[in-house]
Formats: structure tokens, C-alpha cells, sequence
């Protein structure tokens, strides 16, 4: 697939979040969107966690990792996907 039928595959799939987010009840998806959602994925968590890994401290300002992945950008609506919801705490606190 050329760079931009992939950019314009990554934009389609961030407007369906269906497709996506893990709320949504019903999943719809066809088979070569998935296979390469898949893959595209695959690269943005290798890419993002190579800055990841850049990032220790101490580290030089030069060492610090810059992807030249094409379509990082376009799949910056993922970045929060992976953190966790709030919780309640709903056990009392007997010790208090």
C-alpha cells in the first residue's frame, strides 16, 4: 500500500472508533482493513516504544530517539488508549 492510501486508511480508522475502542459493544471490521490496521499498529507501538526506551535519564539530548516512521502522527488518537480508568475505592476503611 503507498503512503498515503495508509494515511488515508489511519484517518478512516480513527473516525471509526468502533473499530478501535474497546467500549464500543459491536466490532464490525473486514479482513484486509484488519490485517493491515494490524500491522500498522505493530509499528506504532515498536516506534513508540523506541522513543520510549530513548528517554532514560541521563541520557544526551542526541541519544534521544526520532522516528522517521511516515505515520506516527496520524495514530496520535491511540496515545491515551492504554492507560487506565479510574478506579472507586468501595472497600470501607475500617482502620480510620
Amino acid at each position: 500500500m503507498e503512503n498515503e492510501k495508509c494515511l488515508a486508511l489511519i484517518q478512516l480508522y480513527n473516525s471509526k472508533g468502533m473499530l478501535w475502542n474497546s467500549k464500543f459493544l459491536i466490532t464490525i471490521t473486514k479482513v484486509c482493513a484488519k490485517n493491515k490496521i494490524t500491522t500498522l499498529l505493530a509499528s506504532y507501538r515498536r516506534e513508540k516504544s523506541r522513543i520510549k526506551k530513548s528517554h532514560i535519564t541521563g541520557s544526551a539530548a542526541g541519544t534521544v530517539y526520532v522516528s522517521k516512521w511516515f505515520a506516527l502522527s496520524e495514530f496520535d488518537f491511540m496515545a491515551g488508549k492504554d492507560t487506565p480508568n479510574d478506579t472507586v475505592d468501595t472497600f470501607p476503611d475500617v482502620f480510620t
